[in-house]
Order: C-alpha cells, then structure tokens, then sequence
C-alpha cells in the first residue's frame, strides 16, 4: 500500500518508520500543504496526518473516499 504520511516534526517519524519497517508499507513523507493536484499526480491509497500544520480540505478528504487518519496528540479544543 502507498502511504502519504502528512507531519511536520521528529516525534511523528517513529510511527513512519513502523509503517515500514513492520508494515511494511510504502510510505511517502509530505511536511508541505497538501493539494489535490499532489494527490492526483501520485496515486496514494491511504493518507496518515500525524502533527500536521495544514487543515486538510474537504475536497482532498472526498476525493481519497475518506481513507484518512488524523492523529492529534493535543487536548482539544483547549490547545488547538
């Protein structure tokens, strides 16, 4: 499976390198804001955001058929 892995800093990368390594999946790391036209061009099955930046567009999430995970390691909406 081809996964985009959407994250913006270190903490995030020991579940890429499970995904790997253990899953053996293949992972794609993206720490810029994510467009249609990215998604388009490179044919991912499934997207994982993990400390991610970007809010992530209703238009992305309908065209990958909500295959997407958003992990968020803060309490919300206190620390949003």
């Amino acid at each position: 499976m081809k996964v985009l892995f959407l994250s913006n800093n270190e903490i995030s990368e020991e579940l890429a390198n499970w995904l790997e390594t253990n899953a053996k999946e293949n992972v794609i790391r993206f720490n810029k804001r994510l467009s249609l036209e990215y998604l388009k061009m490179n044919y991912v099955d499934f997207v994982i955001s993990y400390n991610y930046k970007y809010i992530i567009k209703k238009e992305l999430i309908y065209f990958m058929e909500n295959k997407i995970i958003n992990l968020h390691i803060s309490f919300l909406p206190w620390n949003k």
